[in-house]
């Protein structure tokens, strides 16, 4: 099974947010449905990068060494201005079960799903 730690940067305020999880697209969405409690108020999230590892041990000691203060800071600088405050039209990346990225709207996921065709069906 792969494992996948990702840095998602938020739209509000431009905060930079580092994790690692199983199913990133099931992971981006909650963090943009406001499910996961630590990131809720800085909605909607950008996918700045990912990295893929093969287990998850690899993936969690990789998260931690993102979380580095230094490293933080070297991420925040590398993203610096990329990533403007939400402006209605920006759109942001998602990562397919194939492995390709899909651009999409954020706002258009609230209510729909990202199927593993890489198509957004209602839900």
């Amino acid at each position: 099974m792969n494992y996948y730690t990702y840095v998602l940067r938020s739209f509000k305020n431009n905060d930079i947010y580092i994790g690692s999880t199983a199913n990133l697209n099931k992971r981006v969405r909650l963090h943009n449905l406001g499910k996961v409690k630590s990131t809720k108020g800085y909605r909607p999230w950008h996918l700045l990068e990912y990295k893929k590892f093969d287990s998850r041990s690899e993936a969690l000691k990789y998260e931690k060494f993102l979380k580095l203060h230094q490293q933080k800071e070297i991420l925040k600088k590398k993203y610096n201005g990329q990533v403007a405050k939400w402006q209605g039209g920006s759109l942001s990346r998602f990562v397919s079960a194939s492995g390709g990225i899909q651009i999409v709207d954020p706002r258009f996921l609230y209510n729909r799903v990202l199927r593993p065709n890489g198509r957004v069906a209602k839900r």
